[in-house]
């Protein structure tokens, strides 16, 4: 999948949940990485798109397991969960 198209997904997933793309973070062989503002409550979140399936059910299979440990926080960094 090439950036314009993950771009696009990134606009139209935030739009979605009322978030703004704001700067681009970073990226990789996976996909890239926003902060996206949140216009409601004036709060910033990071947005990852992935460009593929596999390595997204691999990173929520890590939080999923997290999750099921109890772990809440990784040096200073705690995960919000919204709805997928």
């Amino acid at each position: 999948m090439d950036d314009k198209l993950l771009i696009e997904n990134a606009r139209v997933y935030a739009w979605r949940h009322r978030l703004q793309l704001a700067e681009r973070l970073g990226f990789g062989v996976h996909g890239i990485v926003f902060m996206a503002e949140n216009k409601l409550n004036f709060g910033k979140s990071v947005l990852k798109i992935h460009c593929s399936e596999e390595p997204f059910q691999r990173e929520l299979a890590i939080y999923e397991r997290l999750s099921e440990e109890g772990i809440i926080e990784l040096l200073g960094l705690s995960p919000s969960r919204t709805d997928r």
